[in-house]
């Protein structure tokens, strides 16, 4: 647990450090390891471990190793730190989905066709895989449809167009997500459609009486900071060629 700004480990350390030094005790100095220095003056030699956002494991030269918040080090060694955690930053993410339909309607066209027109969207979960929280996340994704049944014409959302493939684009804001743990996100809706000609109707150019508009794929991409740090995309032909 965290004592304020910085943990009883590190004051421990601080002192532990100093003691050694005064007997000429300390062990000798190896390439990772530096001197941090906290606000009071106090320092000690380690080499960290790792870091997050507002937290620092440091390995001191015995190998003990200590855990305390960043802001109790001196500006420079913060500058360091985070530096360092950019430097080495390992991120590890899960993304998961599941389609889910919002309606259905059907309804007759022109006298000759049958429509049924469903809204659907994805549920996505994102698992912070990363040994640290994290916050200012942003995810962004596109949704892959093919239309034959023209569904699109109803679209609420603009929609690309991509080879021959309708692509719905969107992001959303993950304000904060802690190692380990998983959220949730959803899509802008969107419709797909399935048309069959009433019987006794036929297409002068010989086209299958029934039509059916697909979804294709789902492209997500997270972001942290503004940059991106991880992908994921479903399989399926749509995706295989796509470019962001």
């Amino acid at each position: 647990m965290f004592a304020g700004p910085y943990t009883s480990s590190i004051r421990g350390a601080l002192a532990a450090a100093v003691f050694l030094i005064s007997l000429g005790t300390a062990c000798s100095v190896f390439a990772d390891f530096r001197e941090f220095t906290s606000h009071d003056g106090k320092t000690i030699r380690a080499e960290i471990v790792s870091a997050s956002e507002t937290e620092v494991k440091l390995r001191m030269e015995d190998g003990r190793e200590i855990n305390g918040g960043i802001s109790f080090f001196s500006d420079s060694d913060q500058a360091f730190i985070n530096k360092w955690r950019e430097a080495n930053f390992d991120y590890r993410f899960e993304v998961d989905f599941t389609k889910k339909r919002n309606k259905r309607d059907k309804v007759q066209e022109g006298g000759s066709t049958e429509v049924v027109y469903e809204e659907w969207y994805f549920d996505v979960s994102v698992e912070n895989a990363t040994q640290t929280d994290l916050s200012n996340v942003e995810a962004q994704y596109k949704v892959y449809l093919s239309f034959a049944a023209n569904a699109d014409k109803r679209a609420k959302q603009p929609l690309k167009s991509e080879g021959k493939y309708r692509v719905l684009s969107g992001k959303a804001a993950i304000p904060k997500i802690e190692r380990l743990r998983s959220v949730n996100f959803s899509t802008t809706p969107f419709q797909i459609a399935h048309s069959e000609l009433l019987p006794g109707w036929y297409y002068a150019n010989g086209s299958k009486d029934e039509k059916h508009d697909d979804i294709e794929g789902l492209w997500v991409r997270i972001m942290h900071n503004g940059k991106m740090v991880h992908e994921y995309k479903s399989s399926g032909q749509a995706l295989q060629s796509a470019k962001w």
